[in-house]
């Protein structure tokens, strides 16, 4: 395998600025990132222009391709499975500035995760609610390159979960 061909995730880099990030890896000899969404880069709320402008230029500068965006969601204030009706309805809209980002910076793909439960609910219950707000958020412009996300992703489910747990998200997206 190539070193070129490589992607790495700036989360790795969770304790450094995005621009430190960058100049590791291009040092490294690294040139595909998946770009974590993170306070430590930048990213503390909704991602906006300047953001958009900022990172395309900081992309040329270190001849870096972004082949993802990975959004930040796994606590409070963004989590698709929360019991909070007010929180996934925050959580809908963060995805859906996520995909306008994405389509500003023309980042190919938006990498969604399903959320977190608490262990003392039901983890059905959590799916179900995850579920819906993929298909709210998924439902608008410009989600269209999620068929990937959803065909390909939810079938490895981030690579972290259970065959059966992707089977269960799929039946809940449908």
């Amino acid at each position: 395998m190539k070193l070129g061909t490589l992607i790495v995730s700036t989360n790795a880099f969770s304790r450094s600025s995005l621009g430190y990030t960058v100049s590791q890896l291009e040092a490294a000899g690294i040139r595909r990132i998946s770009l974590w969404g993170g306070a430590a880069h930048g990213f503390s709320g909704y991602p906006g222009s300047s953001q958009a402008d900022e990172l395309r230029q900081l992309m040329r500068q270190h001849r870096m391709e972004l082949i993802e965006f990975a959004p930040e969601v796994l606590s409070y204030p963004f989590n698709p499975a929360d019991d909070r009706a007010e929180v996934r309805r925050r959580t809908a809209a963060y995805y859906k500035a996520c995909a306008a980002f994405c389509a500003r910076v023309e980042i190919p793909r938006l990498l969604l995760h399903p959320g977190t439960q608490l262990l003392d609910r039901s983890f059905p219950q959590a799916l179900h609610q995850a579920a819906g707000v993929l298909r709210e958020a998924c439902a608008h412009p410009p989600f269209e390159q999620l068929a990937v996300f959803r065909a390909a992703q939810l079938g490895a489910c981030d690579g972290r979960a259970s065959e059966r747990v992707a089977q269960l998200i799929c039946g809940y997206l449908q």
